[in-house]
Parts: C-alpha cells; sequence; structure tokens
C-alpha cells in the first residue's frame, strides 16, 4: 500500500474496531496508519485483540522504537507464516519489547511540558485541605494531609499524575487560601504532617498571590502542624530572605540521576541544582528530606543511583535529614492514556508489565525488589540516624528490607510525625 490517506473505516476494518479511538492514534504517521487499516481489513481478529495491536503500533512510536510495519514485515519474511500466525509473533516481540530495559542516555529529545495555559486566580469556596490524593489502605500509607494552594504544574515531567487531574491548561493559584486556611479546625491535642507538593509543586512559583505567606501564618497558627514544602525546583531565593519563619516547617526534594531527569522530567531543576537548593536551606537553619521517588529501572541504574547517594552523603549531616523515601514508578492507567494522546516520546512506561492492589501500573515484584535493596544499601552509614520509608508500597517489599512492617497506617503516621519531630528546629 501507498503512502496517503487512511482508508474508510467501513471499507477497511472487519472488525469493527475503530483505530482511530486508540489514545495516540493521531500521531502516528500516515503509513502507519494505513499499514493499521490494510492489517485490520486483512487478519481476523478479535476486536480486544485489534485494540492491543494498534496500541502496540502507538507505544512503537512512543517509545522511539521501529515502526508497526517494520516489525511485521520482518517478522513476515522470517517466519514465512499464514497472518493469524503472525499476529501472534507479533504480539510476542511487543512483550519481549516491553521488557526490554530502557537507555536514557540514547535519549536526545526534550519532553514536551504538559501545561500549556496561564496562570489563573482560583476563588471558589473550594477546600484546599485534604487526604494525599494516593492514599490508600492497600498499602503502608502515612495519611498524609495536603494544602492545595496552588493546582496543577509547568514541570513538564512525563508520568506526572497531575496531569490527569485538571482538564484546563491553565495553573491556578488560590486568591482565598489566607481566608480558607483561617478556618481550618485542627485537634490541638495531636500533630498533623502536611504537605503542599500534590497538586503542583510547593516552591516553583515562588510566592505569587501570597501563598507562601499564607502557609507562615499557618504554620505560626498550627505549632503542631509540620509543613512539608516538596519539591523538584530551586527556587528557595524567598525563604531565604525571610527573617523568623516558624520552625515547624521543612522542605524535601525528589532525587533522579541527571539522565532520567534529561530525558523525562524536562523542566524541573537538575539535580544539582535541587542538591544545592537543600544545601541553602540546611544553611538557613532548616532540616531537608529526600525522596528517591520514582525510582526507575534502566541500563546503568545501579551507578547511577549509587552516584546519587554518594552525593547526599557527601554533603549532608544526618541530623539535618527528616527522611529518605523510596518509592518506584507507579503510574495510573489514566496517566498512561495521557501521555498515549500527548504523543510525547517516553520510556517511562515501557516496564510497567505488572499491577499494584489498586490497578496502577508498576514494575514486576523481582525489579521493585532490587531496586529498594540497592539504593538502601547505598544508605548503610544513614541507617541507624535517618528515617526510611518505602511510599505507597505494599507490606511485602517492607520485610525483606527493614525487617518490619507497621501493622497499621495509623502506627507509620506516628512513627513519622515523632521522626519529623525530632529533626525540626523547634
Amino acid at each position: 500500500m501507498t503512502q496517503g490517506a487512511p482508508l474508510k473505516l467501513k471499507e477497511a476494518n472487519s472488525t469493527k474496531f475503530d483505530p482511530i479511538a486508540v489514545s495516540g492514534f493521531s500521531h502516528l504517521s500516515d503509513t502507519e496508519k494505513n499499514f493499521i487499516f490494510e492489517i485490520l481489513s486483512t487478519v481476523r481478529m478479535s476486536f480486544s485483540r485489534a485494540r492491543l495491536f494498534v496500541e502496540a503500533a502507538v507505544d512503537l512510536r512512543q517509545w522511539d522504537s521501529k515502526k508497526v510495519h517494520d516489525i511485521w514485515n520482518s517478522l513476515k519474511i522470517k517466519n514465512g507464516i499464514p497472518p493469524n500466525m503472525l499476529l501472534e509473533k507479533f504480539m510476542e516481540y511487543i512483550a519481549k519489547e516491553r521488557e526490554g530495559i530502557p537507555s536514557f542516555t540514547e535519549r536526545k529529545t526534550t519532553p514536551e511540558k504538559w501545561v500549556h495555559g496561564s496562570f489563573a486566580p482560583l476563588s471558589k469556596d473550594n477546600q484546599v485541605v485534604g487526604d494525599c490524593p494516593v492514599m490508600s489502605k492497600k498499602t503502608v500509607c502515612c495519611n498524609l494531609k495536603t494544602i492545595d494552594a496552588v493546582t496543577n504544574c509547568v514541570m513538564g515531567c512525563n508520568y506526572c499524575a497531575i496531569q490527569t487531574m485538571h482538564s484546563n491548561d491553565n495553573v491556578f493559584v488560590d486568591v482565598n487560601l489566607l481566608e480558607k486556611l483561617r478556618k481550618v479546625e485542627l485537634d490541638p491535642t495531636r500533630q498533623y504532617h502536611f504537605g503542599t507538593g500534590q497538586s503542583s509543586d510547593s516552591l516553583v512559583f515562588g510566592n505569587r498571590n501570597g501563598v507562601f505567606d499564607a502557609l507562615m501564618e499557618f504554620c505560626r497558627t498550627n505549632p503542631n502542624v509540620f509543613l512539608e514544602f516538596k519539591s523538584k525546583s530551586s527556587n528557595t531565593a524567598w525563604f531565604e530572605k525571610q527573617k523568623d519563619l516558624p520552625a515547624n516547617m521543612f522542605f524535601s526534594w525528589s532525587l533522579n540521576p541527571q539522565e532520567f531527569i534529561d530525558a523525562e522530567e524536562a523542566h524541573t531543576a537538575s539535580l544539582e541544582k535541587r542538591i544545592q537548593a537543600a544545601e541553602r536551606m540546611v544553611k538557613c537553619g532548616f532540616s531537608v528530606a529526600f525522596h528517591f521517588h520514582p525510582i526507575v529501572w534502566f541500563s546503568r541504574w545501579q551507578e547511577a543511583y549509587s552516584a546519587v547517594v554518594k552525593a547526599v552523603i557527601s554533603r549532608f549531616n544526618p541530623k539535618d535529614i527528616v527522611y529518605i523515601s523510596l518509592g518506584t514508578m507507579t503510574i495510573p492507567r489514566s496517566v498512561r492514556k495521557k501521555i498515549r494522546e500527548a504523543g510525547i516520546t517516553t520510556q517511562v512506561v515501557r516496564n510497567l508489565t505488572a499491577e499494584n492492589p489498586e490497578g496502577k501500573l508498576t514494575y514486576p515484584d523481582t525489579i521493585k525488589h532490587e531496586l529498594f535493596a540497592h539504593v538502601y544499601k547505598e544508605f548503610q552509614p544513614w541507617h541507624q540516624s535517618v528515617f526510611f520509608y518505602l511510599c505507597m508500597e505494599e507490606a511485602k517489599f517492607w520485610h525483606p528490607l527493614f525487617g518490619f512492617a507497621y501493622e497499621t497506617n495509623e502506627k507509620f503516621e506516628l512513627a513519622m510525625l515523632q521522626a519529623i519531630h525530632s529533626k525540626l528546629k523547634i
């Protein structure tokens, strides 16, 4: 078939399956689209098989791998088998490709950012305080509370779940944050761990619309609150200029090897700038934390993560570290669909061939155990002086790593609150 406009569906598809309905189909070339229509018209397959076939073609493009028609024709020449059997060979090939280990150092393209809109004020009478959006009874969870001062992000991380939470491209800043926080009722007899990095990055937008001013008052008014600013930004300038900031807050950064940042976290600060930002906040008298989340599996992951851990251990004193969290790449299916729709070239979902208890895509257990064991072992000098935990992971991953798992999320929450309190300069 020569390149040109795709065949009409009614003429080309005996399965009654519309490949145009598959997320990301529009990003395929005309050659790829025509080939897909041709196969659907000549090879008998079920509706579900047809969907898997088209999704495979989209994923090949997403991985920047070989084209669907090149693979098909190569298998055809090599095997000389009937078309229906050729389909099975093709799907076997795709299964092996999904299990292939990525190499981020070979990535030359820069992922495009997800958010293309601008800032917009948000004045709705909505709640800004809530529970962590990934809170679960099926995993060992710390029961984090959230403050959604800003919603949506501009950092362009290809695996980010925030992109699926908002249909609008704009970044919304709550103009009534101070008023809403003043109305929050907390139990003065207990402690709380709050984070501002679940609906957007905590630092990248600075004190826009007085967000930091409102959060500082919230901290002063509620000394039983531990407020965490989680970021992939290096924008700490506002805090460095302030005097008499409340002591019941700390700063944390998500860390990954630079080659992964270059390939999959397009508009974030570099690894070095994140570490430098953390050093500045320690110099200002604050404690910091680090999230090795998501830990990703790729061709030189052991060497790369060892280097990141070495940098952290060599440049920080464990007395200034609130905790270290570990977690692997885990994304909802809605995020995978969004990635396909965006047409981004990425490797982040390639090896996610297993499901966690909530049906989210993640690595097989063997890979997860190996990732956790390696990174935690590299932190051996800090095992007795820093609080380590797994984020959003099942108890079966805690036991071989730490020798135990918290029986309930409430017990985990209490242990974390105690760890935070012990490290803050209160």
